[in-house]
């Protein structure tokens, strides 16, 4: 179980405290919390991500992590069962911003499958990047290119992260409320306007239709990190016996 520990502390294990010298002296004292002050890992992990928060922000490059405001998602498209839009999409240049402010709503750890289970939650996330449409979303046909915003309310997401060797990521998310405009549709502005509206009546459908992919996107970065960090941790720590 040490293993775990370590790996997760240090994904996050920065100095972010002006107390601390070095990533390894706050990975050592959380790892202490756990193993030798037998604290309830749950307990030590809760603290750690909220005392960290502020500096995952801009990332960590010591532990290949990027920042996470803004975090860079690449480009989506609608699949090619999609109820909503029949034609062709593409959103690309997507960044996110708020991933950063999050709050920790519980961490419950598996010792006997290596796992850490975190809910998380966010008030705001806001998407950015660019799209291009051409067909015909659910009665009315829209076409154009250019801006996309997306603001995504009251978000909560959960992250289960299974490190026995290699790290498997899973994940899932769910928001409140979703506002979505996009810029430069062709037509006068009456038509571009009832085409957004059109949108936002069925953004909640849209999210549904892009999770799976979105889901993919931050599972690879996800996983990547949660690697990166596994080939960084020397194996003598990570053996470290847990009584």
């Amino acid at each position: 179980m040490a293993k775990l520990i370590f790996c997760l502390l240090a994904i996050v294990g920065v100095a972010f405290s002006q107390e601390s010298k070095s990533a390894k002296d706050i990975i050592d004292k959380n790892v202490k919390c756990i193993l030798e002050e037998k604290k309830p890992a749950n307990e030590c992990l809760t603290n750690f991500f909220v005392q960290i928060r502020p500096h995952l922000a801009t990332g960590i490059p010591e532990y290949n992590v990027p920042p996470l405001d803004p975090f860079h998602i690449g480009e989506l498209s609608f699949p090619d069962d999609s109820v909503l839009l029949q034609g062709k999409s593409l959103i690309y240049n997507i960044t996110a911003n708020g991933l950063g402010n999050y709050t920790v709503k519980n961490i419950d750890v598996d010792y006997d499958k290596q796992a850490v289970t975190l809910k998380l939650h966010a008030d705001k996330i806001f998407l950015d990047g660019l799209y291009e449409i051409d067909g015909n979303f659910l009665i009315l046909p829209v076409k154009g290119q250019g801006q996309m915003n997306l603001n995504y309310t009251e978000v909560d997401a959960i992250l289960i992260a299974n490190l026995q060797r290699t790290a498997n990521i899973d994940m899932d998310f769910d928001g409140k409320d979703i506002d979505i405009f996009l810029d430069n549709l062709l037509g006068d502005k009456e038509v571009s306007v009832a085409i957004n509206n059109l949108i936002n009546d069925n953004s909640q459908e849209i999210i549904k239709e892009l999770k799976p992919a979105l889901k993919v996107k931050l599972g690879e970065s996800l996983k990547n990190i949660f690697e990166n960090i596994i080939k960084e941790v020397p194996i003598d720590i990570l053996d470290k016996p847990s009584k």
